[in-house]
């Protein structure tokens, strides 16, 4: 209901929705995930610092993945880059230029079985 409000908003007085704070405090500006590779990781066989990876990242304009980096470590450098290398190949929807780039992370469980 909310977003068909914003729509409704934004064709009746467009000059509001192409102001990036306020498009971004109403949700306009949210990345859309459209390729999301399946995260495989073996059980970890050694013990690890911790259980969960946390990966940041931007999203360009055009959809790709800059700058991954490991923010929180497993322990495991094997693990850290797989997760790096995974999120290298999200690919999102294209975003507007006054939504601009999007700082954001991921993260991946360790403890959860590999589907």
């Amino acid at each position: 209901m909310k977003r068909l409000f914003v729509l409704a908003l934004c064709i009746v007085l467009p000059a509001l929705c192409t102001a990036p704070a306020l498009a971004d405090g109403i949700g306009l500006c949210h990345p859309i995930l459209l390729k999301q590779p399946s995260a495989n990781f073996p059980k970890p066989n050694i013990k690890l610092k911790s259980q969960k990876i946390i990966v940041t990242y931007t999203i360009t304009l055009e959809g790709a993945v800059e700058n991954p980096a490991v923010k929180q470590s497993s322990g495991s450098k094997i693990f850290d880059q797989a997760a790096v290398d995974l999120v290298k190949r999200y690919r999102y929807q294209p975003m507007s230029v006054e939504c601009g780039r999007v700082e954001t992370s991921a993260t991946f469980d360790l403890s959860q079985p590999a589907s």
